[in-house]
């Protein structure tokens, strides 16, 4: 939100579905939870303008106190460490290019065309090593 702030143009977090999951079983997997997980989609926006497709991902036990918040225009760091008690210790990021799904270009408003996108795909842990999120966030070149 501040990069968008010093850019001159309005940032805009928006709720697009929250939720508890089992699937897709590669999240769990990846999360390396057994069963459910909790789960955010939101849209970052610029000016109205799309800029990036999130989806993270917890721990049920993280998900039950996020689920007790509006999700709209926050950040989820703020809440975990503010109102959770969770201490951002660590983080592991990878980011590569890929051709964005339907799903992707229909939020990020990309022509059917667009074929280039870029993958932040991210872990956070606390201080333990405990897993907190696990982001996968889709930008618009």
């Amino acid at each position: 939100m501040d990069v968008v702030e010093q850019m001159g143009m309005k940032p805009d977090i928006r709720l697009l579905e929250k939720g508890f999951a089992a699937e897709p079983m590669d999240i769990a997997e990846t999360m390396g939870v057994e069963g459910e997980f909790y789960f955010i989609h939101r849209l970052r926006l610029a000016d109205n303008l799309p800029l990036a497709y999130e989806k993270q991902y917890y721990p049920l036990k993280i998900g039950y106190e996020l689920d007790k918040y509006d999700l709209n225009n926050v950040a989820t760091y703020d809440v975990l460490e503010n109102n959770l008690g969770e201490t951002l210790w660590e983080a592991r990021q990878h980011i590569t290019c890929i051709t964005p799904s339907d799903e992707e270009k229909h939020y990020l408003g990309l022509s059917g065309d667009v074929s280039c996108a870029l993958l932040s795909e991210r872990f956070v842990h606390n201080q333990y090593g405990d897993l907190l999120e696990y982001e996968k966030c889709v930008y618009r070149a």
